[in-house]
């Protein structure tokens, strides 16, 4: 099991025409608090950070942030909850399935740097597939207060072929 805490304070300026509460500019204080747990997982600290090593056990994840008005200047009282489960299995003669359910709730209105953003990684220049991540949507282009996205992905390890050679097979769904 892992457990983390974080504050963030920081002033939040648009650098394009827009406006909340016919404001442009905010301070935000918050503070989060999270926890991850996976049975029976094995963990290595590899550069300061944790890694888990574990197959075919489901991992869960969930975060509380607090917004406090007042702290410091800050301009918004909020609570946003995270909660998500991921878990990566092999099917013998089939492949590897992986899947990562994610949800979200903000309970206020809020600006749009503190709101949930879509999770896209679309741009043309860099043509890469960013795992957990929607490939058609580029960054920010869509904001929300609440939220569920499914991402699952099955790789067909050496199913089609048993030669020295052997590239993998992948089915993406998002």
């Amino acid at each position: 099991m892992d457990n983390e805490c974080l504050t963030l304070h920081g002033r939040i300026s648009a650098f394009y025409d827009y406006s909340f509460n016919e404001r442009n500019s905010f301070v935000n204080s918050q503070f989060t608090i999270g926890m991850k747990y996976q049975y029976k997982s094995n963990s290595s600290i590899i550069l300061n950070r944790r890694i888990h090593t574990n197959r075919g056990y489901p991992e869960f994840m969930t975060s509380l942030t607090k917004g406090i008005k007042g702290i410091l200047g800050s301009d918004f009282d909020f609570l946003k909850l995270n909660i998500g489960i991921q878990q990566t299995f092999y099917a013998q003669n089939l492949g590897t399935t992986s899947y990562h359910v994610m949800g979200g709730f903000l309970n206020k209105s809020l600006p749009l740097g503190l709101l949930y953003e879509g999770r896209g990684s679309y741009d043309k220049s860099i043509p890469f597939i960013i795992k957990d991540h929607f490939q058609t949507i580029r960054p920010y282009e869509y904001t929300h207060d609440r939220f569920v996205f499914l991402f699952m992905r099955h790789t067909f390890d050496h199913l089609f072929s048993k030669s020295k050679f052997s590239p993998f097979a992948h089915c993406t769904s998002e």
